[in-house]
């Protein structure tokens, strides 16, 4: 035989042999393609359910959520709320950046409030929490609450208030000293020598403005009384009012002068 006749036989060797496994393979590739499709959409599906389910709000927007044991949660401006599918069946916890008043169903799972600066446990009562940036504020309106840090922890009842916290103790608790509380839930802002600068972040949170002071040092001063948020004018009048500075608004941009 050639060389040439025994490359050919060669040649024609191989492709019986590719000829023989190729329906294998044809019948063998659905099953990979269906095998690799099932495992993605299982990992997709895991990883979607293990997001917790968001509630937020944008600039001047307040927000009714009602949960499925019955609590409501009433969400103030620029603020949010998340919780996992777990909620009333492991666990009813709660995580909050902002601000939010809750009303919450008596059960035998206590209901956790997750902030960055501590945890709010209770089992069924009316309560306000303040978690952002500036501060921390924690009222109770109905029953009690507890309220942990680290390893230290202190129970509040109605009527008491726990505010700007960095160690938890008896100084920092106060009696609630006006009515309606939450004022925001009021379209008020309630001043106890409140700085400007907090009065102010308030008033931008709620009417998407900008608020500027002529000097900074006027952002420090401190007010007494209350603001009645329904309009951005009797908002900004007021304030001139108690603080004794007059303000220049041009569209979206005040200065308190």
């Amino acid at each position: 035989m050639s060389i040439q006749g025994s490359v050919d036989a060669q040649k024609s060797t191989q492709n019986q042999r590719a000829d023989s496994l190729a329906p294998f393979w044809i019948k063998l590739k659905p099953s990979f393609n269906f095998l690799f499709a099932f495992s993605f959409l299982a990992v997709l599906f895991t990883y979607i359910n293990f997001l917790p389910t968001t509630f937020k709000t944008s600039v001047g927007e307040k927000k009714i959520i009602s949960l499925s044991d019955g609590s409501k949660i009433h969400l103030n401006s620029l603020s949010d709320i998340s919780h996992h599918d777990s909620y009333n069946i492991k666990d009813r916890t709660i995580s909050l950046n902002g601000e939010a008043y809750f009303e919450v169903m008596k059960g035998e799972i206590p209901f956790i409030v997750k902030t960055e600066y501590g945890n709010v446990k209770v089992l069924g009562t009316s309560f306000n929490i303040y978690n952002r940036d500036d501060g921390f504020e924690l009222g109770v309106n109905e029953g009690k609450v507890n309220f942990s840090k680290n390893l230290e922890s202190q129970d509040l009842i109605k009527g008491q208030i726990l505010q700007n916290l960095s160690k938890i103790n008896n100084i920092n608790i106060l009696e609630k000293v006006y009515l309606n509380y939450p004022d925001w839930k009021n379209n008020k802002i309630y001043c106890n020598q409140t700085s400007l600068n907090k009065i102010c972040s308030e008033i931008e949170r709620i009417f998407n403005i900008s608020v500027t002071f002529s000097n900074p040092e006027v952002g420090d001063l401190t007010i007494s009384g209350t603001i009645n948020t329904q309009t951005l004018d009797n908002a900004l009048s007021t304030i001139s009012l108690l603080s004794q500075h007059e303000f220049k608004l041009n569209g979206d941009q005040c200065t308190i002068l």
